[in-house]
């Protein structure tokens, strides 16, 4: 197989392995460590796991001697495990004897360095408070849900929440979406704005869920008014020249499971990020 593996084509390559009396195969991709080896994976083919293990095959059965996986079958997958638009693995294929062998249980494995590549991510979700108790409830209209957004070379976004109802039965709102302030946090860049809505209502005296004062206001409301006049269609937000994180601020109205789907537009507009969102336990209604 090549060494260079580019996931975006339309025929990125296979896998092949082969042997005399072998009775099956399994091909892998794994990251290249000192410590996984050939010997490692014939003595247990499950040894790689975690984030290790880029891809697994299933098990192929021998025919005249040989296998083959078509890795544009698993493109997709794969892909969604790299975080690096170029990534070093090791093509992996383990065959295994067949029954009657002079040693039944044996196993051989072959390694091959390679490099995985992809297109670079432009656009990704990642948690910061994906899941919410009753002990996060805040007040109505105050949102409890958090996620950030990292868009490089997007100048606009649109984004969707699912699943839709009817607007009193409506489970989930978006309240506001800011210049994040530092990666992996809710808050808002020193300097930067408000690109729609706000936090939402402020908190009852003796709650202090750590926003300015200048981040609360009743500018959630047109926000969802939005959502509601377009009955939750997928909104378009202009993002800042040189920003690239983002943080998008939510309201579960009524307990249960949400998606938060976010696509590029123009000729990015096949770029696409979901993450999944609850809340249990927290009150219903507004």
């Amino acid at each position: 197989m090549a060494t260079d593996i580019d996931l975006e084509k339309a025929d990125p390559g296979k896998m092949y392995g082969g042997a005399d009396n072998a009775k099956q195969y399994t091909f892998l991709l794994v990251k290249p460590k000192p410590d996984i080896t050939p010997r490692l994976l014939e003595s247990n083919p499950n040894a790689v796991t975690g984030d290790d293990l880029i891809f697994k095959s299933p098990v192929m059965p021998d025919e005249k001697n040989r296998a083959m996986v078509d890795i544009k079958d698993h493109a997709d997958k794969i892909k969604k495990s790299l975080k690096e638009p170029k990534t070093p693995a090791i093509a992996v294929v383990i065959a295994e004897a067949r029954p009657g062998n002079e040693n039944p249980a044996a196993k051989v494995a072959v390694f091959q360095p390679v490099t995985l590549h992809k297109k670079p991510d432009v656009l990704k979700l990642n948690p910061i408070k994906v899941t919410a108790s009753a002990a996060d409830w805040v007040t109505h209209h105050h949102s409890i849900l958090f996620v950030e957004l990292v868009a490089k070379d997007l100048e606009q976004i649109t984004w969707e929440l699912n699943p839709k109802t009817a607007w009193f039965n409506s489970p989930i709102m978006m309240t506001g979406i800011w210049e994040q302030g530092a990666p992996g946090t809710k808050e808002c860049r020193d300097g930067g704005r408000m690109l729609v809505g706000c936090v939402g209502d402020p908190p009852p005296a003796g709650k202090n869920p750590g926003f300015a004062a200048s981040r609360y206001g009743n500018q959630w409301w047109p926000l969802w008014s939005t959502q509601i006049n377009n009955k939750f269609a997928p909104q378009t937000v202009t993002l800042v020249k040189d920003v690239e994180a983002y943080v998008f601020a939510l309201y579960p109205r009524f307990p249960g499971s949400y998606t938060l789907t976010v696509t590029g537009t123009g000729p990015l507009a096949d770029q696409k990020a979901t993450i999944n969102l609850s809340s249990a336990g927290t009150p219903t209604g507004d």
